[in-house]
């Protein structure tokens, strides 16, 4: 995880757009959603990602953290309203 929040934060810094979506639909937040990276969704979340956002399955990063029993993202989804 703590690469991937510093490749995010240079993506961030250099104007990269943080809701891109891959062919599957699924964001940087998506990802760090669903493998329970806390710290990175945070930082997304404060750089302005959409929690709102659906994959190709209709399946938002929220949905993700619900499904993976990361309690303490849906928290932090929540918090982030």
């Amino acid at each position: 995880e703590e690469n991937l929040i510093r490749l995010a934060r240079m993506l961030i810094e250099v104007g990269a757009e943080v809701d891109r979506q891959d062919l599957t639909g699924w964001s940087a937040l998506h990802a760090a959603a669903g493998n329970g990276f806390r710290d990175a969704a945070e930082l997304l979340l404060d750089s302005g990602a959409n929690r709102r956002l659906r994959d190709i399955n209709g399946l938002s990063p929220v949905d993700l953290a619900m499904d993976n029993a990361h309690d303490d993202l849906v928290d932090l989804f929540v918090s982030h309203g």
